[in-house]
């Protein structure tokens, strides 16, 4: 009984200084502790923020106070809602360890309201409009089909290109672009819808002025006195005539060294 009134003889209660807040309000989370022991503890708080019957990313709170004798205080935590914070009810709970053992919980709820969600949103471009391959590099005169991706369905995107002239073409995607100049293309995409935050994705585009052809890969024959030599054969005959001189070179420059030693010597 002695133990149990030792582990039941620390108390604490959370709360919420307001039930509801809005975008770039300030949220208090208050921890009310008491300590009803006749000696010091060192006591953790921990809390833990939650949303009830949606995704959201667990926020977790923690700190440690050495408590007196008796002794009662308040421990805060502070939170800022920002606008892309899920609207609706949240769960804080509130738990007081000692030793890493838990020794007393609360909990309390509060409400989000007024923000924005969010949505996943990517642009990319095409050379046909069935768009089988995603492309970045198109030849001049050739169409791009500029499209988009997002989990979020009826958004509206709206799109500006800078050309390379920086003139300006002002689009609404999906569309169609004829390359006209070569150069850089600049895409900056903007997809919006009420109760979500806007999103902006850029892309760049190049266009080449001529399609750039590939060689076949065969030797290149120079004709030298008669005498048919390939591009390979060609290097390695240099890579010997090179080599020989150095041997030669270093060869001199010891022959001369040695007398010289010799010199000195007499």
């Amino acid at each position: 009984m002695i133990l149990l009134s030792q582990n039941f003889s620390q108390e604490i209660v959370v709360s919420t200084d307001k039930s509801t807040y809005l975008p770039g309000d300030e949220m208090r989370i208050i921890n009310s502790v008491k300590n009803n022991l006749d000696s010091n503890q060192v006591l953790i708080v921990e809390t833990h923020v939650s949303g009830e019957g949606f995704r959201y990313f667990p926020t977790i709170l923690r700190t440690a106070y050495n408590f007196e004798a008796f002794e009662e205080r308040e421990i805060d935590f502070k939170l800022h809602v920002i606008e892309t914070m899920p609207p609706g009810r949240y769960k804080v709970f509130s738990k007081l360890l000692r030793d890493d053992k838990e020794i007393g919980s609360s909990e309390n709820y509060f409400e989000v309201t007024g923000t924005l969600k969010t949505m996943s949103f990517d642009v990319f471009a095409c050379a046909d409009k069935n768009c089988s391959e995603r492309q970045g590099l198109f030849k001049k005169g050739q169409s791009a089909f500029i499209n988009y991706i997002s989990d979020t369905p009826n958004i509206n995107v709206e799109a500006e290109i800078i050309r390379p002239d920086k003139n300006t073409i002002r689009v609404k995607l999906p569309a169609e672009i004829r390359m006209e100049l070569a150069g850089a293309y600049i895409l900056k995409a903007t997809a919006s819808l009420a109760g979500y935050k806007s999103e902006t994705r850029q892309l760049e585009l190049g266009v080449l002025e001529e399609e750039i052809k590939v060689l076949e890969n065969r030797p290149i024959k120079t004709e030298t006195k008669g005498i048919a030599l390939d591009e390979s054969a060609m290097v390695n005959a240099i890579t010997i005539v090179l080599m020989a001189i150095i041997i030669c070179g270093l060869i001199v420059l010891a022959y001369f060294n040695l007398k010289r030693a010799k010199r000195q010597k007499k």
